[in-house]
């Protein structure tokens, strides 16, 4: 005997919303914005405060169950295994839901669009290469493409999110390009390796030294010495300084600068970064 069909009146069945998956603080942050308004629901599988390196005992441990719950009917999770080989959210999501689609944010996997360099065997990732905008707009491009194939209803949205991420890009990068032409001296010592990436953006003259180990004192006067006898006034770090290294910085007559790095919103955390180093840089030997 078959079924009668559903007569003409019927409600239709609902239709689940395409729900998209992120893990990584900067990549929910970019699926955030690029979704805002539109039929895609970003979801976020691990808490926002979570360092990425928790990632992997968060979401097969504690967080086990509450991640079956938000990825076990998602369409997708975008991940940066790219550049991070150990990024757990795919392999993870993929036992949970067999038909869950993988997005890398730093390079496609089908190479439709520009990614970013990874180093063999190397997490890429601590270098936090999204702080530089060339890297961010790829990153929400890629995010883009993909998440309006899933879902292309929500096209008009997604690109109009998308052009409004990238305008503040390119603006960031006029703003500091102008301000960075009367700096009285463009040279920086940094001292964490994943600012490397933002003075590197902004075409800053970075002084190279040897990070040591620890920091005793031949450590401690090398230091000094470079910063001294290259001119150095600007010391980027991502963290305060203990007090020794403060010391050796000021004793050399530079300053040291703690540039924020994370933040809920990467855009907003790469533009205040930059506002960081356009003061520290105008404000030449004045501390």
């Amino acid at each position: 005997m078959t079924a009668a069909p559903a007569s003409a009146g019927a409600p239709a069945q609902k239709q689940q919303a395409t729900t998209v998956v992120a893990a990584h603080p900067v990549i929910y942050g970019l699926l955030e914005a690029l979704t805002q308004g539109s039929a895609i629901v970003p979801g976020r599988a691990t808490p926002a405060n979570l360092p990425a390196s928790r990632h992997y005992a968060y979401l097969s441990g504690r967080g086990a169950k509450a991640f079956d719950r938000i990825v076990s009917n998602a369409d997708a999770v975008v991940h940066l295994r790219s550049i991070w080989p150990d990024d757990p959210l795919y392999p993870l999501a993929r036992k949970h839901n067999i038909r869950v689609i993988e997005i890398d944010a730093a390079n496609p996997v089908d190479h439709s669009l520009p990614g970013i360099a990874a180093a063999t065997d190397k997490n890429t990732a601590a270098d936090y290469p999204w702080l530089n905008p060339v890297n961010m707009g790829r990153m929400a491009d890629i995010i883009a493409s993909d998440i309006i194939r899933l879902e292309p209803a929500a096209k008009d949205k997604v690109e109009a999110n998308l052009a409004s991420l990238r305008q503040r890009l390119m603006a960031l990068n006029a703003r500091v390009e102008s301000a960075l032409l009367d700096a009285p001296s463009l040279s920086v010592v940094v001292l964490s390796p994943r600012l490397q990436t933002l003075a590197g953006a902004f075409n800053l003259d970075i002084v190279p030294v040897t990070m040591p180990s620890e920091w005793n004192a031949q450590a401690l006067a090398e230091l000094g010495k470079t910063i001294s006898d290259n001119g150095v006034q600007t010391v980027l770090l991502h963290e305060a300084p203990g007090a020794q290294v403060m010391a050796a910085i000021t004793g050399a007559g530079a300053k040291s600068v703690v540039v924020e790095t994370d933040g809920n919103d990467p855009v907003a955390v790469l533009e205040a970064a930059a506002r960081q180093l356009v003061t520290a840089l105008s404000a030449g030997s004045t501390s």
